[in-house]
Formats: C-alpha cells, sequence, structure tokens
C-alpha cells in the first residue's frame, strides 16, 4: 500500500516528536524512532482506519472517555552507597553546619522505592476539548513554597522537578548565604522552548522562573557558586507527569483513553525499566486505555 507524500511527511513528524525523550541517563547522542509507534500507526494506514474520505489526511483519534495509570518503581537489587559531596570555597564550613552532605542520585525507601523518577505522557495532547480532563482546570499558575523550588543547607530540595509550561515557580532561598540558580533551557516539541535563567537569589529571597514553553529533556539546574549543587527541572506541555516521591508510587489521573499514548520514565543514573511485561525501550511504553480503566504499571529499575 501506498501513502500520499503529505501523508508520509506528516507520519514522520508525528513519530520523531514522540521520540525525543529516553529514559536512564546518560542519554545516547541520536534516539532512535520508537518502533512501536511507527507499528502502530502503520498498521491504521495498512487497515485504512486512519483515512479519511476526502484529501488523503490521516484522521487523529480523539478520546473516548478517561483513565489512570498508577504504580510503583522500585529498585532492583542493592542501592549504590551514598557519597560524600566535595565541598569547596569559604562557604564550605557554612554548608557543611549540619553535617556532611552526601550524594542525592539513587535515594531509596525502606523497601527499594525509588524516589526522583519522572512518569509523563510523552504523546502529543491537543489543545482541544476532551484532551485534557477538567480537573486540571484549577491548576496553580504560581507554584509556592508548598510545591516550590527551594535550596537549603547549599543542596536543592527537589532533586527532580516538574511543572507545566504555563505555570511560574518560584525559586526560593532558604539559606543564609547567596546562591545562584542556573537552567539550563531545553529544546521544545513543536512550539516555544522552556528559556534559560541564571539568576542571583539572594539569602532568604527568592526570585520567579516562568519558562515560556516545554523541554523534550529535563533541564539541567545548578549553582555557579556552589558547584556541587546539582538538580533536574522538566517543563510539560500538559498536567500528566509526576515524580516519585520517598513511596516511590506515582499517578496520572485522568489520561485520555481511546487514543495511542506513549508513556515515558526517565532517572538521572544509568539503568533501564521494566514491568510484568518486559523491558521499556528506552523508558518508553506504548498503551491504550479504556474509558474508566485503571491500569496497574509497576516499574523495577535495574541499574547499569
Amino acid at each position: 500500500m501506498s501513502f500520499p507524500m503529505q501523508q508520509v511527511a506528516r507520519i514522520t513528524a508525528l513519530v520523531a516528536g514522540l521520540a525525543t525523550l529516553t529514559g536512564c541517563r546518560p542519554l545516547p547522542d541520536n534516539i532512535a524512532v520508537s518502533s512501536v509507534v511507527a507499528e502502530s500507526i502503520r498498521g491504521q494506514l495498512e487497515s485504512g482506519a486512519g483515512e479519511t474520505s476526502g484529501g488523503g489526511e490521516v484522521a487523529v483519534q480523539n478520546p473516548t472517555g478517561w483513565a489512570t495509570i498508577r504504580g510503583l518503581v522500585k529498585l532492583s537489587g542493592q542501592a549504590p552507597a551514598r557519597s560524600p559531596l566535595a565541598l569547596s570555597g569559604a562557604d564550605a564550613p557554612i554548608c557543611s553546619a549540619n553535617g556532611q552532605l552526601m550524594s542525592e542520585e539513587v535515594l531509596v525507601g525502606g523497601n527499594n522505592e525509588l524516589k526522583n523518577v519522572l512518569l509523563l505522557v510523552s504523546s502529543e495532547i491537543r489543545k482541544e476539548p476532551g484532551w485534557v480532563h477538567d480537573d486540571y482546570a484549577n491548576t496553580p499558575p504560581l507554584l509556592d513554597e508548598k510545591s516550590g523550588f527551594d535550596q537549603k543547607n547549599c543542596v536543592f530540595l527537589s532533586r527532580v522537578f516538574a511543572m507545566q509550561a504555563s505555570q511560574t515557580v518560584r525559586i526560593y532561598n532558604s539559606d543564609n548565604l547567596g546562591h545562584n540558580t542556573k537552567i539550563a533551557g531545553g529544546e521544545g516539541r513543536g512550539g516555544q522552548a522552556a528559556q534559560a535563567f541564571n539568576q542571583l537569589v539572594a539569602a532568604g529571597t527568592s526570585i520567579d522562573y516562568s519558562p515560556g514553553g516545554a523541554c523534550n529533556l529535563p533541564m539541567a539546574v545548578s549553582c555557579n557558586i556552589h558547584p556541587w549543587m546539582g538538580a533536574y527541572m522538566m517543563v510539560v506541555d500538559h498536567p500528566y507527569f509526576q515524580v516519585t516521591g520517598d513511596d516511590g508510587v506515582y499517578v496520572l489521573a485522568n489520561v485520555p483513553a481511546g487514543v495511542d499514548l506513549e508513556l515515558r520514565a526517565w532517572h538521572e543514573s544509568k539503568c533501564s525499566f521494566s514491568d510484568s511485561d518486559g523491558e521499556w525501550k528506552k523508558g518508553r511504553k506504548l498503551v491504550k486505555l479504556e474509558p474508566g480503566q485503571e491500569l496497574q504499571l509497576d516499574l523495577t529499575v535495574s541499574l547499569e
């Protein structure tokens, strides 16, 4: 079966857009197109299910309701021992006044629940009725002290932080010395990209950051004054994302049902993800949910 060139170009753009976020770090230089997504689209075309009767355009699926994805993320095997951070400079004695600062790359709970894993829907969520549930209509425009981004004892309190592109986050400095918060910025998918940010945050003050766009990958956050400080920030153009806490639990509530969704999982370490069906290729999995479905999707993370 042959397809019009316009149709082929549209498919290629869609598949490429879905392949921008990989799983665990370090990230590959070249990111392969998802064969699972490609096969799904090709299958629809070959069966004629995705075509219109007019100009040969592929009809975009529309949600038929809402579903929920939830799960528990656990580390396979023993977590590596946390190593002491190498502090330097005149502020080092102040920063370590409450004890030695330790690495936060891999943090687990008592039963190996893995913290700081980012889960999100990486498929395009259209800005049309029926694609985002009404429960998200009251999403706060400003993330303040209860859900903001803070730094205390010369450590970013949010190792992995996620927000919507339409939101503003208030960056706090709860220390009695100054910090420089530097956000790398990142490329967006088909729209405005998240802006870079590099500002001094004086002791006991705060400053607001409005990304103005989304990013394909978590952006590095650092402090030029205290080089051991590090974190990651992800900006998404829809509300279907979550970062696991101490309990390793995530919930993606009221996601669109009846359409193909690509799920992504990301952790800063070099690792791989799997569930009861097997390994997630490059940290991604394709699902299609029924309206009202509650999908339990537990993940196991293996360090490499």
